[in-house]
């Protein structure tokens, strides 16, 4: 188990390196080494590793902790092994949210805002907030009447579905320059929050992280099913809204700074059960925050180091998602 802990250790190091020093733009080791050690006269050398490739590594790291307990706290919820944020339509409410701001309530400029200053970036925080809370307070309502888990699960497809529709008439009478705006957010992107963005990134992400830390207990009763939870004394029903809410505000959080980012709150809490080899919260729980920081860190930087280019994260985040998804189905026939 230590050892396993140690390899683990060592890998998240290697690859948040890695998102340091490889990118679409080349420097010399000794060039970026010296920029980490604050010995660089290089202007250059320092711009793009201090203010482009650190925060992008951070929002990252962040970004994958924050939808991989999002990930593992719907599957709980609903006992749904392909329950995820951008499944079941979390973070389609979100996109809903950020496209009524960006097409409908001022387009480009509201996006120039979002991007500069921090009254623009709150505004697309609380209309993904709301787009996402919505979405959950949907689905919270069709787990109550639902016959079983799998239409629970048709239901949130379908609402990813309806709120793509809305998007698409948004679009249609939106303006150009809105369009080109939404459609480069829609991308999802790591490199959208600046180095002065990043403390309010970590602590919209750590605080709800923390809010998990008392329902550690009361979540491995839920494993054994609702009645045995409740029969320890614990409100089910409020324990439900209370991971709901966790989760909306994450989507919205990390939807809002990055963009739509699919498939990373599926498929990392299934490769935290892989490696664990346990269901219990206690092991569980911090080892989805790290495997999701070290899978999106590593998405980043199959977006960044492998072309002069910079490929859309959207085009990334299936590939690892995609396999697990069909391992799910194959193993469970």
């Amino acid at each position: 188990m230590k050892n396993s802990v140690y390899v683990s250790v060592v890998v998240f190091l290697l690859v948040f390196l890695s998102n340091i020093f490889f990118g679409s733009v080349r420097f010399d080791m000794s060039e970026i080494w010296s920029v980490l050690m604050g010995t660089s006269a290089d202007d250059t050398v320092r711009y793009v590793i201090v203010e482009s490739r650190l925060p992008q590594a951070l929002t990252a790291m962040l970004s994958g902790a924050g939808l991989a307990v999002s990930g593992l706290l719907l599957q709980t919820v609903f006992h749904n092994p392909l329950a995820g944020p951008s499944v079941l339509g979390v973070t389609n409410g979100a996109s809903l949210g950020v496209a009524i701001v960006m097409l409908l309530a001022g387009g480009a400029s509201v996006v120039g805002d979002v991007l500069s200053g921090l009254s623009g970036q709150m505004l697309l925080f609380l209309a993904a907030l709301a787009g996402a809370l919505l979405v959950t307070a949907l689905l919270v309502f069709i787990s109550a009447v639902a016959a079983n888990h799998l239409v629970l699960l048709i239901a949130g497809i379908m609402i990813g579905y309806l709120i793509s529709s809305l998007i698409t008439l948004f679009t249609y009478s939106a303006s150009e320059t809105a369009i080109q705006g939404y459609v480069l957010w829609g991308m999802g992107d790591f490199s959208l929050v600046s180095l002065q963005q990043i403390p309010w990134l970590a602590a919209a992400v750590t605080l709800p992280l923390i809010a998990c830390l008392p329902l550690i207990k009361p979540l491995n009763a839920l494993l054994l099913g609702e009645r045995y939870a409740a029969s320890l004394g614990y409100s089910v029903r409020s324990l439900h809204i209370r991971m709901l809410l966790v989760v909306g505000i994450l989507c919205a959080v990390i939807t809002a700074y990055c963009g739509p980012v699919s498939f990373l709150g599926l498929a990392v809490p299934h490769i935290s059960r892989f490696v664990c080899r346990t269901d219990d919260f206690r092991t569980l729980f911090p080892t989805t925050i790290f495997f999701g920081a070290t899978v999106a860190m590593l998405c980043n930087l199959a977006c960044t180091a492998f072309t002069d280019q910079i490929i859309p994260l959207s085009a990334v985040t299936p590939l690892v998602g995609a396999p697990v998804v069909l391992y799910l189905f194959f193993r469970k026939r």
